[in-house]
């Protein structure tokens, strides 16, 4: 078919659809590259005797085994190519994942060790932290001691204030009382010479057996604490440096150890484990204190009438009184069940115990008091019957021999 298209003859021949994968999918366009109409006619009839020629040939070939066997062949081998090239793309996108995985675990080793570097640095940082820590400890163990001296200072200075006044008071007096002679230094003996004759001719006026060995150690303290020195040459400061000292020894010093440990080394043992263990160790009352005090206060005061010293430093110091805690009765219910407890103990007899608990809790008596009772011990009176807690002779208990004494006094309980 001819058209003209912008002043040119074009020949248009629609190839039929069983030669298009030949010569592909779009129409051929022949242009005649002329004006004239015959010329273009011409050369129209000579493109279609070609394309005819092609179309027979194209025809002959497709009727032909071996024109067929080639295209089964071609057709084969362009499906093995096919199937070749799935299988390259399935490797490619394989590789592509391995390379991908490979990236991300490269990426990983990288993270981790980034990782671990913080690590270590957090570690670093939490031993700073510790070290502050142990430091902030260690500044608020300073501060409180540093607390403690200043009112251990204060307080001394307001015993050398009330001394300063008394010694002014004492040299007012003095204009118009002649001195007294002192003592001499050198003619007194020493702590150590008339420590163990006094504490001889003490522990028989002491009926208690456990307070003659507290009076022992005490003296034994002092001595290791101040040193010895001729008695007339002790001051108030040494009195002082005791009752300090003692504040600061453990509650439990000399109850857990048979070998006698210094008392500065305990008290710096107890100190280091406050501020570094974080340790509560517990220190003597102030009862205690007063009490080891009251045994000294009594040899200075034997010592006075002799003429070995000039007066008792141990007067004059205060003491923090602890307060009594209130007693309560036991109720009915609480009784009741004390006295119903499973026995299991082969030790004693529930008889025993239940005589012991009842009297305890109607008398108060404490339980080495009621141990040691005897028959003679249940007396009547004016007043009625009377339970008189008193000293025993001794027995022999598993080869021992057993010695009971009241604790404070001897003394009487009502019975009924």
């Amino acid at each position: 078919m001819l058209t003209r298209v912008q002043g040119a003859w074009h020949f248009r021949r629609a190839v039929p659809l069983m030669v298009r994968p030949f010569i592909g999918k779009q129409e051929i366009w022949f242009s005649m590259r002329t004006t004239s109409r015959v010329t273009a006619t011409a050369r129209a009839g000579m493109v279609y005797g070609m394309v005819e020629q092609i179309f027979q040939d194209c025809r002959d070939m497709s009727e032909t085994e071996e024109y067929i066997r080639t295209l089964e062949d071609a057709l084969t081998t362009s499906d093995g190519i096919i199937s070749g090239q799935d299988d390259l793309i399935t490797i490619l996108k394989r590789q592509h994942e391995l390379r991908r995985v490979t990236d991300a675990l490269t990426h990983y080793s990288e993270f981790s060790a980034f990782i671990q570097t913080q690590a270590e640095k957090l570690r670093d940082i939490g031993r700073r932290i510790e070290d502050l820590n142990h430091k902030a400890i260690l500044n608020q163990g300073r501060l409180a001691e540093a607390r403690n001296t200043r009112n251990e200072l204060t307080e001394a200075i307001k015993q050398i204030a009330s001394m300063a006044t008394g010694m002014m008071t004492m040299a007012n007096q003095a204009q118009s009382i002649p001195p007294s002679p002192s003592v001499p230094v050198d003619e007194t003996p020493k702590f150590s010479e008339i420590m163990e004759s006094y504490a001889e001719s003490k522990s028989k006026e002491l009926k208690n057996e456990r307070d003659s060995r507290v009076m022992k150690v005490t003296l034994a303290q002092f001595l290791e604490i101040v040193g010895d020195k001729p008695l007339a040459s002790y001051k108030g400061k040494d009195a002082h440096l005791f009752i300090e000292t003692m504040r600061r020894l453990p509650n439990n010093y000399g109850k857990n150890s048979i070998t006698p440990v210094p008392v500065l080394d305990s008290i710096t043992s107890a100190d280091f484990q406050e501020k570094h263990a974080g340790k509560d160790i517990p220190r003597l009352s102030d009862a205690t204190v007063e009490k080891r005090v009251t045994f000294l206060r009594s040899l200075w005061d034997y010592m006075l009438p002799i003429g070995h010293v000039e007066k008792n430093i141990w007067k004059g110091f205060k003491f923090k009184s602890e307060k009594v805690r209130a007693v309560e009765d036991w109720s009915e219910e609480n009784l009741t069940r004390l006295m119903s407890y499973p026995w299991t103990t082969r030790t004693f007899s529930r008889t025993t115990y239940a005589f012991v608990t009842a009297i305890a809790a109607y008398s108060g008596m404490r339980q080495s008091e009621i141990c040691h009772l005897r028959c003679e011990d249940f007396v009547h009176t004016d007043d009625g019957w009377m339970i008189y807690i008193q000293e025993h002779p001794p027995v022999m208990v598993n080869g021992k021999e057993v010695k009971f004494s009241p604790k404070w006094r001897v003394r009487k309980t009502p019975w009924f």
